[in-house]
């Protein structure tokens, strides 16, 4: 984004928010780069997470508002496993962990070892160790290791590279490798956000995706084409393993059948996140901001 296109959204912000939202914007961007966020916390209801030096948390703070809300997964059930791949400071994994309880498992996969740390902390934060599996290790194609941009606070923008400028060195397994254990038998939902490695993703973890009920992959062509390749090619994956699949729907809301086609030719119309589905009935009461 250009300077122009940020100052241009800046201003909208200042003149569509209350004095209240402006103050606390301003605040968490003093804080994060003061570093004395770390003496805050982000209550969202019954989660409390540290506000950590990353932009993510600084975005999750300044509204003040329980953002959760806005997401409800009847699908999940007690006793359900969950795989979270790209996990970041733990929202999404708290989020899983508590519907499916102590009976149930998350496994939750973060690459960079600094924002594995928040993970890993925010997770016991809210006492639920114990029903999940933290681990600081890549998923993609292949087991080895992998190189990963360092972007400091601006964590949602990490992903893995291929250069050497500006990086650092992460292990990296299959998906199938990583849940080969009996333990871990049908999995209810596997969440993936990786900036564009998506594709690899799902290469290496094609056995653990054939015993997954449901699977929210993040789909952005931009990011894609970063690796050589085209969003086109995540959804014909998902269509070839029998999942259906579904796009979220900016204005309304609401998931509807998505095509590529569709998704390419109204960009604006859906969100990034692609819901796949081998059971469209479990779309029914889903909420997804």
């Amino acid at each position: 984004m250009q300077i122009r296109d940020k100052l241009a959204l800046y201003y909208r912000f200042l003149r569509t928010n209350s004095w209240r939202r402006v103050f606390r914007l301003v605040a968490s961007r003093i804080l994060l780069a003061t570093g004395l966020c770390r003496f805050f916390t982000i209550r969202l209801g019954d989660t409390v997470l540290t506000f950590f030096p990353t932009k993510y948390s600084a975005d999750l703070w300044f509204p003040g508002q329980n953002v959760l809300e806005s997401y409800e997964l009847p699908f999940l059930r007690p006793g359900d496993t969950v795989v979270d791949v790209g996990a970041n400071i733990g929202v999404f994994t708290i989020l899983f962990a508590r519907a499916v309880g102590s009976s149930g498992q998350v496994v939750a996969l973060e690459p960079n070892p600094t924002v594995y740390g928040y993970l890993a902390h925010n997770v016991a934060r809210n006492s639920l160790s114990g029903s999940v599996r933290v681990l600081n290790v890549a998923a993609g194609e292949r087991a080895g290791m992998a190189r990963l941009e360092d972007r400091g606070w601006a964590d949602t923008a990490g992903a893995l590279t291929s250069s050497s400028s500006r990086s650092f060195q992460v292990r990296m397994e299959k998906l199938d490798s990583l849940l080969a254990s009996p333990a871990i038998g049908p999995i209810r939902l596997v969440k993936i956000d990786t900036e564009g490695y998506e594709r690899f993703v799902l290469e290496g973890g094609a056995a653990t995706l054939a015993r997954t009920d449901v699977v929210i992959v993040e789909v952005i062509d931009a990011n894609c084409r970063r690796f050589g390749y085209r969003a086109a090619e995540v959804f014909a994956w998902l269509t070839d393993q029998g999942f259906h699949l579904f796009g979220l729907e900016r204005q309304s809301g609401g998931l509807s059948d998505c095509e590529i086609s569709l998704y390419l030719a109204e960009p604006d119309r859906f969100s990034y996140d692609i819901f796949g589905l081998r059971d469209p009935s479990l779309l029914n009461g889903v909420r997804w901001l």
